[in-house]
């Protein structure tokens, strides 16, 4: 039985250290309505939710995790604008795709750093 712990144990370790980690701080680019952007996004871990800022408090979002995804809900500070990002997370990315009413969907990619 011990042995049996043991193994699950180091099972469990090993899939944990597999799953990507969000970084703290990423350049992000992408297209929106108004044609291509590039933001820097810092992305805070507070307990289970993700705490995001793109273009220093710009537009900010509150994001929960599932695996290797992020949904991510957002407002522009500036016009109250919202809309949602998903991304996935891979190791030193984020590949997103995001919405903000019009029925487009838009991509993103951030990368660490």
């Amino acid at each position: 039985m011990r042995k049996s712990l043991v193994a699950l144990f180091l099972l469990v370790a090993a899939l944990a250290s597999q799953v990507p980690q969000v970084l703290e701080h990423y350049n992000c680019q992408g297209m929106s309505p108004d044609g291509e952007y590039q933001f820097p996004l810092t992305v805070k871990v507070q307990g289970d939710n993700y705490l995001f800022s793109w273009a220093d408090d710009l537009v900010i979002g509150l994001g929960i995790r599932q695996d290797d995804y992020l949904a991510v809900a957002f407002v522009n500070t500036l016009i109250g604008k919202v809309g949602v990002v998903q991304y996935q997370v891979r190791p030193g990315q984020l590949i997103g795709k995001w919405a903000g009413g019009g029925g487009k969907v838009y991509q993103e990619l951030c990368l660490g750093g």
